[in-house]
Order: C-alpha cells, then structure tokens, then sequence
C-alpha cells in the first residue's frame, strides 16, 4: 500500500515538476534512485522519464521546480557575531 502511494505522489512530481528523478525518488521515500525507476517501471509498465515526457503538462508555465523557494543557511555559511 506504502509503494502505491510513493508512486502516486511521483508520478504527480513527473507531470507537475521539472524535478530531477534523484529528487523525486528521496522525496517519495525511496533509498535510492535505481530503485525507485525499478519499482515505477514494475507498478506502471514505463520508465520514470519516459513516463514524464508522455504525461507532461501541455502548459508548460504549470510546470514547476516542486521545491522550497528559499532554505535554512548551512552551519558553516552562518556568521558569527
């Protein structure tokens, strides 16, 4: 039922995003990403890429990078005062 639903959501992320398939993968939960294209190949028949350039949106301006617009400064990038 977990996989189903990982793969829902990435299948979601192919249509909708320009997100490379690395991150798909670790954002739908899986460890890496040989596994996650075996598992998506295995659930619908296709290949993750090929299945993105089949289903993409015909608007291009819908599609997005799915990701936070901005985020935390590492440790390191921090100044001190």
């Amino acid at each position: 039922w977990l996989t189903e639903v990982r793969i829902e959501r990435a299948k979601d992320l192919l249509m909708r995003s320009i997100m490379p398939l690395d991150d798909i993968a670790a954002h739908c939960g899986f460890a890496n990403t040989p596994y996650f294209c075996t598992v998506f190949r295995a659930m619908t028949g296709t290949a993750p890429g090929r299945y993105r350039r089949a289903h993409a949106d015909a608007d291009p301006t819908a599609r997005t990078l799915a990701r936070p617009i901005a985020t935390a400064p590492k440790r390191s990038q921090v100044r001190r005062r």
